[in-house]
């Protein structure tokens, strides 16, 4: 299986600026990218992912770190705590006032007109958005592969270490 493409900063520029210009759905389509992008997450865990997961205890704001149970994470072996970065902050916050009537505990974050998206839905759609951005080669994968490599690259200059980008991932 090859290795999903890695992003530069100005493709996912024009897939943000793609969903914002083409979706019907662009606050929860900038979501979506953004999951993948700035939080790595996976097709599985974006499918799964609830407001319970990214909102503070009395779902009134975004919380600093997205706190995913591991019966969504891959293996279903350890949950995961992810720090929220500004840009996804802020595209949550609006993707909540957007949609209140669809924020709520056990209410998935991004859905379709028919309800929850599953694993293959979010991925499918990664494939056609990333296509029609005019990206070649680039899977539901591409996002988190580019977060977690450009992490461990900047680790050290952040005082970081490997354990932490592995803690994330």
């Amino acid at each position: 299986m090859a290795k999903a493409k890695m992003l530069t900063p100005e493709e996912i520029a024009a897939v943000l600026r793609h969903v914002e210009a083409e979706s019907r759905y662009p606050d929860r389509d900038r979501v979506m990218v953004l999951l993948s992008v700035r939080a790595g997450l996976r097709a599985s865990e974006i499918a799964g992912l609830s407001w319970e997961h990214v909102l503070t205890a009395d779902m009134s704001a975004v919380a600093e770190i997205i706190d995913l149970p591991r019966q969504i994470t891959k293996g279903e072996k350890r949950a995961r705590v992810i720090p929220v970065h500004e840009e996804l902050e802020a595209a949550l916050e609006a993707l909540k006032a957007a949609w209140p009537e669809r924020v709520g505990p056990a209410r998935p974050v991004v859905a379709s007109e028919r309800g929850r998206f599953g694993a293959n839905g979010v991925a499918h759609w990664f494939k056609r958005i990333y296509q029609d951005a005019g990206l070649v080669g680039a899977s539901s994968h591409s996002g988190r592969r580019t977060l977690l490599t450009n992490l461990a690259r900047r680790c050290a200059q952040a005082g970081a270490s490997l354990r932490d980008v592995q803690r994330i991932a």
